[in-house]
């Protein structure tokens, strides 16, 4: 499969997430999907990225945040349980779609990108 198709299915499949995340009562919002090399130089020398080789650069990979009354809502180990599974819920139903799912990452500061969320074909 060329890079175009790789793109257009990765769409998708965040198109088929979006929706999914919607049906469940939830709302998110894309914070980046593509990224320049520049960009991804300048996050690795910030210390916000530690890979030149991010799905971003090839639009391969989306970070996303949880929107909740209007507020995006980040996860972390003091988030409250609600939000730990509502990120859990779009992150397993992703997998189910074909995705990564950044919260699966054993190593996760070897995969963290700028918000932590990974969804790569």
């Amino acid at each position: 499969m060329n890079l175009t198709d790789r793109q257009v299915l990765h769409t998708s499949r965040m198109g088929k997430l979006i929706c999914f995340a919607i049906s469940i009562g939830l709302q998110i919002k894309v914070l980046e999907w593509n990224r320049l090399l520049e960009t991804q130089k300048e996050y690795v020398a910030k210390g916000v990225s530690k890979t030149l080789d991010s799905r971003h650069i090839d639009n391969l990979a989306t970070d996303w945040v949880l929107v909740v009354n209007g507020v995006a809502v980040f996860a972390d180990n003091d988030s409250p349980q609600d939000i730990k599974d509502s990120y859990r819920a779009i992150g397993e139903h992703a997998e189910s779609l074909g995705l990564r799912w950044g919260g699966r990452f054993v190593n996760r500061a070897a995969f963290r990108d700028k918000h932590g969320r990974d969804f790569d074909p």
